[in-house]
């Protein structure tokens, strides 16, 4: 017999949150100790990519695939990052830059600096959830479920029922 194969059925999985993703990489970053074993472009490769996903995943800016200079032109459109904000980050992508492709050896400071900036940018920049307290659960509540509208003078409600006022039922009755 030929039998009909069911649909897969689609499993929504949410996204990790970028500040979730990029914190956790920085942990295995630092954990791997690359910088101090000497592998300081591998330090420097890592670091930059991590904080490019990053800068994808919570702005939408296409980091990955763009330089430090162009990474700097499209995060002025984000008027939420502050501006020093802004320019130590693009500080660090530029000492990644040099460390990796000038083959600049940056201080154990700087190295130390790197991850701890890479840390302190996602802790600052990333996306809050705002919970609603009881009270502004139970006021929308309330407004969703009296879905009534006063339109000069004619109640609409969400039944589409419209009863005239008592103020216009006076008006109709002095004519």
């Amino acid at each position: 017999k030929l039998r009909k194969e069911k649909p897969e059925e689609e499993v929504f999985v949410p996204k990790e949150e970028a500040d979730v993703v990029a914190l956790r990489q920085l942990q295995e970053l630092e954990a791997a100790k690359l910088w101090q074993k000497g592998k300081i472009n591998a330090y420097y490769t890592s670091l930059s990519h991590i904080i490019r996903e990053y800068l994808e995943n919570r702005y939408e800016v296409s980091a990955l695939e763009r330089t430090t200079d162009e990474i700097d032109l499209l995060l002025k459109y984000h008027k939420e990052l502050e501006e020093r904000t802004q320019q130590q980050l693009i500080e660090l992508l530029q000492l990644a830059d040099m460390a990796k492709f000038a083959k600049q050896e940056p201080t154990a400071n700087e190295n130390e600096a790197a991850l701890k900036y890479a840390y302190r940018f996602v802790e600052e920049t990333k996306m809050e959830v705002i919970r609603a307290t009881e009270e502004e659960k139970n006021k929308v509540e309330e407004l969703e479920s009296n879905k009534s509208v006063r339109l000069s003078g004619v109640e609409a409600t969400s039944k589409n029922n419209f009863e005239v006022s008592s103020k216009e039922k006076e008006l109709d009755s002095n004519d």
